[in-house]
């Protein structure tokens, strides 16, 4: 059975002039020559028997990747986001 993995990112892509963010559950990624890959794993009802490729995104075409919350698909790495000019904090509307 293919899993298409555990944990949770933000792809943040451009689609003609669109600028969108896809999220996906992947258990890895990896960067290759510009290109974004995403692996899952297939296993079987007693083992894990090794990671595929299951999609991809062509140098270009994505802009950036990140760590997303499963609640609400925000960036878990980031905890604030500060304007070093006024000091205000850019994540409070």
């Amino acid at each position: 059975m293919a899993e298409f993995g555990e944990l949770y990112w933000g792809v943040r892509i451009t689609r003609g002039r669109k600028k969108r963010t896809l999220f996906v559950h992947a258990d890895r990624i990896e960067v290759r020559d510009g290109d974004l890959l995403l692996f899952g794993h297939m296993k079987n009802s007693q083992t894990e028997a090794g990671s595929f490729l299951f999609r991809s995104f062509a140098h270009g075409t994505w802009h950036d990747v990140f760590a997303a919350s499963c609640l609400d698909g925000s960036e878990c790495s980031e905890e604030h986001d500060y304007d070093d000019t006024t000091g205000k904090d850019l994540r409070v509307a």
